[in-house]
């Protein structure tokens, strides 16, 4: 993720991403959504949730991806 360098607020910016991709804001889509709904690539920890990848069929081969 990136901020662009024109934007006129990155300090609200650099909120947004650092919420939208913290451990807390993954529960609250996986308590809302369901944890194949919580967005992939934002966390390694989220491959090492059992709950994540036996919920999302995905996931496995987004962490393959990452990884290679």
């Amino acid at each position: 993720l990136a901020i662009p360098s024109s934007s006129k607020k990155s300090d609200a910016d650099m909120y947004f991403i650092s919420w939208s991709t913290s451990k807390e804001y993954s529960q609250i889509v996986a308590d809302n959504k369901g944890w194949a709904k919580v967005p992939p690539g934002t966390r390694a920890s989220l491959y090492e949730n059992e709950q994540y990848m036996n919920a999302a069929p995905f996931a496995q081969i987004a962490l393959d991806s990452i990884n290679s």
